[in-house]
């Protein structure tokens, strides 16, 4: 009988970015080791594509992720009809062969793990994004530590960044599986190192840097920024807003910037877009509150630096080109030991 492995993830909002990314490869990984894999989902980006890879879906709303005071209340009115629903349309006999049900947001494993517990041989808790007040003060956090316990259950992370948060949240370790490069292979030979531009590719917010940026281009006339998100009122004129990028338009984006720069100024778990970078052989830039700094050597393989500090090194790396190509060769290098291969056997030997 062929096992089973279901993703499950109901999200505030909608959109791709490195968690769908993430979920999207590992699905098709397992697909393509003999699984059948399934989605239970009201993420219309992972719905469209895991329908693109010809992977089951059910698509099913019980509830929007508990993020917001509003969100909160409207998912403690609906608990119980939600596990209702659920448990009625996913029964017993629906995972009967599960090798492993992947849980993404923190709605479904409030609700939803003690059930999946006794009904698949395991139950991860995926975390990849940020620990903030909405676990941390969330009103069935002991029950999240209560149920994280069980031992089907475990507790599964991208980054050594993430380990002190996520034991304050869980009371508890987590496995640590890092991220990894998709098809390592050169796609780009740069041999201009000369910085003339600067690009940002993610959300463009408040805790991923969004205001630093601005302050930087408004103050480095020089240089061009390249951001990807809408045009906003009052933006520097050498701030170029570029959309959503994805496609050609994304590739473009990587042929013309000199330096990428994640100055997150809350924890980013990851940032599997300094992977993308370095595949391309683009020199980066991040702020300490990036989990890959822990998986890169300083000023060798990688730029780190405290926020107060990433203004200074961008006016260091305008005289530094010899510098800029050697960092960014030595990271090429480096993620070449990053494979998916061994990031998927990692998820792999969680059931095996």
């Amino acid at each position: 009988m062929i096992k089973t492995i279901t993703f499950i993830r109901f999200p505030f909002e909608s959109r791709m970015g490195g968690e769908e990314l993430h979920t999207v490869k590992l699905a098709e990984f397992f697909n393509n080791n003999g699984f059948k894999v399934r989605l239970i989902s009201s993420c219309k980006v992972l719905i469209s594509e895991f329908k693109k890879l010809g992977l089951e879906v059910y698509e099913f709303k019980p509830f929007r992720a508990p993020v917001t005071k509003i969100s909160m209340l409207a998912f403690i009115i609906k608990y119980p009809w939600s596990l209702f629903r659920f448990k009625s349309k996913f029964n017993s006999d629906f995972f009967e062969n599960e090798a492993c049900t992947f849980l993404l947001n923190i709605g479904e494993k409030i609700i939803f793990s003690k059930y999946l517990s006794k009904v698949s041989s395991k139950v991860v808790f995926m975390e990849h994004a940020r620990i903030g007040n909405f676990i941390l003060k969330n009103p069935f956090l002991s029950h999240l530590r209560k149920v994280s316990k069980l031992k089907t259950i475990e507790i599964v992370s991208v980054s050594k960044i993430m380990e002190r948060d996520l034991i304050k949240a869980y009371n508890q370790k987590a496995t640590i599986i890092p991220n990894a490069i998709y098809n390592l292979k050169t796609l780009r030979n740069k041999t201009d190192y000369k910085l003339k531009k600067i690009g940002y590719l993610g959300r463009f917010t408040e805790d991923k840097g969004s205001n630093l940026i601005i302050k930087l281009a408004s103050k480095n006339k020089d240089i061009e920024f390249l951001v990807s998100t809408e045009k906003f009122e009052n933006s520097p004129n050498n701030l170029k807003c570029l959309g959503y990028l994805k496609g050609k338009k994304l590739e473009e984006f990587w042929d013309q910037i000199d330096l990428l720069l994640l100055p997150a100024s809350k924890i980013d778990p990851f940032g599997l877009v300094v992977l993308e970078a370095m595949q391309r052989k683009v020199p980066v830039l991040i702020s300490n509150n990036v989990g890959a700094k822990d998986y890169f050597k300083k000023d060798l393989e990688i730029f780190i630096e405290d926020l107060d500090k990433i203004e200074n090194k961008i006016q260091d790396l305008k005289s530094k080109e010899k510098l800029m190509q050697k960092v960014a060769l030595n990271a090429f290098k480096k993620i070449s030991s990053m494979t998916d291969d061994k990031m998927h056997q990692s998820y792999l030997n969680l059931f095996k």
